[in-house]
């Protein structure tokens, strides 16, 4: 999953950079770890949990090419937008934080 996430990125950036389109990447919340007490916001520092498990190997596949593509902005100019949507449906979710069925059940 990391490979491919990252060798794609890449192929992506350089078509962007190559024909001068603007990226969109929808990356992931996961990589925040859940957040501290059912809040998850964008300041929270990303994490790297010490249980490896698939949806880690997910979240730090998404983190890498968040990585890369911000570097690029920085050093080539590419142009961007990265979307992180939160989860709006799964399990355990508390309607303190920013999930959305939790509230329409409220």
């Amino acid at each position: 999953m990391v490979r491919t996430a990252v060798r794609d990125i890449y192929l992506i950036i350089d078509y962007c950079l190559k024909t001068n389109a603007r990226l969109l990447d929808v990356s992931t919340s996961e990589f925040y770890g859940g957040g501290v007490d059912g809040y998850c916001i964008e300041t929270t520092p990303k994490i790297v949990p010490a249980k490896t498990t698939v949806l880690l190997e997910h979240a730090i596949a998404k983190l890498a090419a968040e990585t890369a593509i911000m570097n690029h902005c920085v050093v080539s100019g590419l142009s961007t937008t990265i979307a992180r949507p939160f989860n709006v449906a799964g399990p355990l979710q508390s309607p303190k934080g920013a999930f959305v069925l939790p509230r329409f059940v409220q």
